[in-house]
This record gives C-alpha cells, structure tokens and sequence, in this order.
C-alpha cells in the first residue's frame, strides 16, 4: 500500500534549474555567468593594439562553441581547453561550457538516461566540486541506478546544503537497501523530526524500528514507538488508491501489531493485568491471534484465574498456529488441576473455543 506521496530529487532539480535560470546564489553554487561573447576579430577592432588572442585561436574557439550537437560540442571545448590552456578566450569558454554542461544535465534527467547523467555529473563537478546542481544531479542519477554508496555520499551533500525531509527520505532508504540498521534508525528520526506532521513517514517507519528494537530485545523502545504508532493510525486518512476494504484490513492490522508489541513489553515486566488488556485489544484487531491468546491465557494463570486460562489456552489451541503444541499442554495442566487429574469435559471447552472463533 502507497502511503507516502511521490517526492524525490527530481523536485528539487527542477528548483535548482529555475534558481539558476533566475540567477539565484542561495542554491546554485556554480560559478556566476559572466559576458560569454569576446570581441568577433582582430579585424573588427578600430585600433591597432594587439587583441591577446590570434586569429587561429578565435577561430577554434568560435568553431568550438557553435557546435550544433551539444555532446560534440562538450568535447570541441574540451580539445580548445586542452590545445590553448593559457588563452585568453579560456574566460569567455567557462560560461559557455557551464551553461552547456546544464542543458546536457537536464536533457539526460528529462530523457531517464541516468548512467549518462551520472558520468556528465562527475565530469561537471570535476569543474565545479561544490556545485549544488552537479552533486543533486549526481544523486538522483545514483539513486535510480541504485549505485547506494554513492547516492548517500552525494545525497548528503545535498541534504547538507538543503535539510529537506523528501532527501532524508531516500538517505533512509538508501541506508536500509544496505541493510545499515544504525544509520537507517538515525535517518528514518531524522526524517520524521524534518516533518513531525506527516503521518505517512510515521507509518512507514515505525514499524521497522520497532521491530529492530524488538529484534534488539529493546521492548521498551519498541513499545514507546507502537504507541506513536496508534496515534498516528488514528490520524491517518486512506489513500485515493486503496480500497476501503484494504484501508480496513491495513488499519486492524497495523493496530493488532502495535498492542501485540505494548502488550509482550508489560508481559516481560510482569504486569499481568495490563498485559491482558494489550493482548485482548491486539485479538481484536487481529482475528485467530494464537499467539495473543496464548499471552492471555498465560497472564490469568499468574494471576491465579485458572477458568480465564483455560478459555484462552484452547483458543490459541483450537487456531493451529505456531503456539499449538504449548497451549494443548498449558491446557491440559491446568484442566487436570482443576478436575481431580482427569480431562473430562476438556472437548467441549475446545469445542467452544471452535464456536466462538469460528473454526473447524
């Protein structure tokens, strides 16, 4: 199920190229566009100083920047740069061969040609190391290459310059596809600290670092988190693209796990009662929940309430999960104890549980 809009990089290509359309420092951090023509010829000039160029150099360059096919005209540069590295037209050939290297950029992100945009990226931060567009332009190209360790080297580039949530989001993504739980839990607070209102982070994340945590065996990190969870449930509106009947099924389910995990964290404290009331709220929301029934049926035994046990150890029995084989033997210790050592009656009870579940 989609939860999240559709953000990424490419929203803030499209502001960095506008910036930098518009002339605007704050995020482009290229070099400033200057006067990109120099005088046509020597002959033009209407004195007799020598210009501090010749007339073969003007001509190379002028047969350079005029290149009708950009990737062809990329490389005359490069070959003028190369064949003439002290001339004085090189001040003119900076703000041409930026302003080209842009259009290649874009005319790459626009057609998805992302190992090309990836290859003109580093090329063009070759000349520009702290250019913004360059290293976001880098990112975006890694990103759908899924090349991650270089995602997240130029992403955090990016994010450094402009601490936007959608950036944090695809760092996190990037982090879990490397399966680097730490740095996946440090990005997926941090991008839900960038937007605390988005619920759609919310519960996109805090299942999987809850589970982390209970995988850690840090219940109580993972039960704060669950409860987070349930308020962000109860705030979250259905997608247009889910069903009602899907949206349903997400809802009990995502709020049977998180009172699963509340209620395993007071189970490991000892606290029976409050235990029970989380376990009875996760088979709510979670229909033949054997495990939770289990939980419940254990916590009425230490309370010393062997009749609620019994009802609720053949109902984790009768569902044949996972806790079937403990439950019968929790089941049956408890009956014998209660009925002179003798199991008599024990099918009804079971038949009961069948009934009200609605198993065969």
């Amino acid at each position: 199920m989609q939860l999240r809009g559709k953000t990424s990089f490419l929203l803030l290509l499209s502001i960095l190229f506008l910036c930098t359309a518009l002339n605007l420092p704050a995020l482009f951090a290229g070099p400033s566009l200057v006067q990109s023509q120099p005088p046509a010829s020597q002959q033009q000039k209407k004195d007799e100083v020598d210009t501090p160029y010749t007339e073969e150099e003007y001509a190379a360059y002028e047969k350079a920047v005029n290149e009708p096919d950009l990737m062809k005209r990329k490389q005359a540069i490069a070959a003028f740069t190369a064949a003439n590295p002290k001339s004085a037209l090189l001040s003119y050939v900076t703000p041409v061969y930026l302003q080209l290297m842009q259009q290649l950029l874009k005319n790459a992100l626009d057609g998805k040609k992302f190992q090309e945009l990836a290859d003109l990226s580093e090329e063009y931060l070759k000349a520009y190391p702290n250019d913004l567009l360059g290293t976001a332009m880098a990112a975006e190209a890694y990103r759908e290459l899924k090349n991650y360790p270089k995602f997240i080297d130029y992403g955090q580039k990016v994010f450094t310059a402009k601490p936007d949530p959608a950036i944090a989001y695809y760092l996190t993504m990037a982090y879990e596809a490397t399966k680097d739980n730490v740095k996946y839990m440090e990005w997926a607070l941090k991008t839900m600290s960038l937007s605390p209102d988005n619920i759609a982070y919310q519960l996109e994340f805090i299942p999987k670092l809850s589970k982390i945590h209970t995988d850690q065996k840090q219940l109580d990190k993972a039960a704060v988190l669950q409860q987070k969870m349930l308020v962000a449930l109860d705030k979250a509106t259905k997608p247009a693209t889910t069903s009602d009947a899907e949206w349903k099924d997400y809802l009990s389910r995502e709020k049977g796990r998180a009172w699963q995990v509340i209620g395993e964290n007071l189970f490991q404290k000892d606290k029976w009662q409050e235990s029970i009331n989380a376990y009875t709220k996760a088979a709510t929301f979670i229909k033949k929940n054997d495990f939770a029934y289990f939980r419940i049926g254990t916590c009425h035994w230490r309370l010393n309430d062997p009749d609620s046990a019994i009802e609720n150890f053949a109902r984790a029995y009768v569902i044949n999960g996972e806790v079937a084989k403990s439950s019968y033997e929790y089941l049956e210790k408890l009956y014998k104890s209660i009925h002179n050592q003798s199991t008599v009656g024990i099918n009804k009870v079971l038949d009961e549980a069948k009934k009200e579940l609605g198993v065969k």
